[in-house]
């Protein structure tokens, strides 16, 4: 019809107009968008007017409430509300929470694989694709503890350890901070508590217990490579294991809570490495029953790093290096268990318990270690009449038992062969007590 009239204005000559159409712009959108969500806003409190009277309320009562509010407890349950979301920064010198991807998961797996039960029990079948539980309490670990390097690699196994304490400190601190996923071991979400950890795993306790638990765990499984008059004699391995438990003892006085937590700040600090104040420390609200198997598991990781690190001929072997460090795996957590956990209560954590592999793992360990007759009947006397490790080597520290014969009938009562007969150095008697040790360092007055 634009064609038509304008042909008649201006006679037979024909041209187009073609006009922009009128299109909104962003701004203009947005405008139009905001003033329908107003009116549909406003015709809703018409239609309902007893709501829109009951929000007004609400925000009054806050009001009149935040008026009688102490700034200190407000400002307290706003970092307690921070902290339990997991949303802390390092701004005022707070720490975060680390956010772990796959690498995080990886390291959990590995980790699981070789030091948490019940994951750690499971074992290839030689000649097959399937797998079978193996409890540690299993006697086939102790008709083993000696593994037998291939011919090739003996040289390089016959050397002791030499790794030295900076050396550990180095790896451990590395490791702690950039590499040991402890958000993923709990369900938690504390940033100070993870802080203070790490800061505690590269304790000069923890320090020298890697490297005493590598010496000793080096002249168990491949001290009989060397001579035998160039051997660790057997006093000096149990001055090791007294030595060993004295650095637990001290390690396990540092994981214990002690003292209120003040808001968000650590209250409770200890020495850091490198004898400056450390940033954060646990407290009366920290998870004993997680604290003590982090250590243990940083402990058992590092160690078997150690190995890894000095005999990386040995242990990279394409042949012989996957079985090699598998039987290390098994030696050393067997140590471990042997010396400081015979329950195995700190090799396990609760927030991998509750998955359906770990709970099928446990019931079929669980049937495994009755067979042993480890019952759970058997288990609560064991730990009701136990002596540790530190009293035992403290009762027999003199060369001999103790005087009193109520004393030593309450340590016959003992069940804990195990621990006993590793720490006295001496094999566990039939009815159910450990023997007499021959050879027990002596306790000097300090130590006393």
């Amino acid at each position: 019809a634009a064609s038509a009239a304008a042909d008649r204005a201006v006679g037979n000559v024909g041209y187009i107009s073609a006009m922009p159409p009128a299109v909104e712009d962003a701004a203009s959108i947005c405008k139009r968008v905001a003033q329908e969500k107003e009116a549909l806003a406003g015709r809703a409190a018409q239609s309902n007017p007893q709501k829109q009277d009951t929000r007004l309320e609400m925000h009054l009562q806050d009001h009149l409430a935040s008026d009688s509010a102490k700034p200190e407890f407000t400002r307290q349950l706003e970092a307690l509300r921070v902290q339990a979301r997991g949303d802390d920064d390092r701004a005022e010198g707070r720490p975060a929470i680390i956010q772990w991807g796959e690498e995080g998961m990886r390291e959990v797996e590995s980790l699981k694989r070789k030091f948490i039960l019940p994951f750690a029990a499971e074992r290839p079948v030689p000649g097959t694709r399937g797998t079978s539980l193996v409890p540690w309490q299993s006697p086939v670990y102790r008709a083993r503890s000696s593994i037998q390097a291939p011919a090739e690699h003996v040289d390089e196994l016959s050397e002791p350890i030499r790794a030295t304490l900076e050396q550990i400190l180095e790896d451990t601190a590395d490791y702690s901070s950039n590499h040991f996923p402890l958000e993923l071991l709990t369900c938690r979400r504390d940033a100070w508590l993870f802080s203070a950890i790490r800061e505690n795993l590269s304790s000069p306790e923890a320090i020298r217990m890697i490297g005493l638990l590598a010496h000793l765990l080096y002249w168990t499984v491949f001290g009989h490579l060397r001579p035998l008059e160039r051997r660790l004699p057997q006093p000096s391995q149990q001055s090791l294991i007294l030595s060993l438990q004295e650095l637990w003892s001290r390690l396990c006085d540092a994981g214990r809570p002690k003292g209120p937590r003040k808001g968000a700040e650590p209250a409770v600090q200890s020495p850091s490495r490198d004898g400056a104040q450390p940033q954060a420390a646990l407290d009366r609200d920290s998870p004993v029953g997680f604290v003590l198997p982090v250590y243990m598991l940083s402990l058992k990781r590092n160690v078997e790093y150690v190995f890894h690190r000095q005999y990386a001929k040995a242990f990279n072997d394409v042949h012989t290096g996957a079985a090699l460090a598998a039987e290390l795996v098994d030696q050393l957590n067997v140590l471990v268990m042997n010396v400081f956990d015979p329950d195995c209560a700190y090799a396990s954590f609760g927030a991998l318990d509750s998955s359906a592999e770990a709970i099928r793992q446990w019931r079929k360990l669980g049937v495994l270690q009755m067979k042993l007759g480890l019952s759970p009947a058997v288990k609560m006397l064991s730990r009701e009449f136990r002596t540790t490790p530190m009293t035992l080597l403290l009762m027999n520290g003199d060369g001999g038992e103790p005087v009193d014969p109520r004393t030593r009938k309450f340590l016959q009562k003992s069940a804990s062969d195990v621990v006993l007969a590793t720490v006295a150095a001496s094999p566990p008697r039939p009815g159910g007590a450990a023997a007499s040790p021959t050879v027990v360092p002596r306790l000097d007055e300090r130590r006393r």
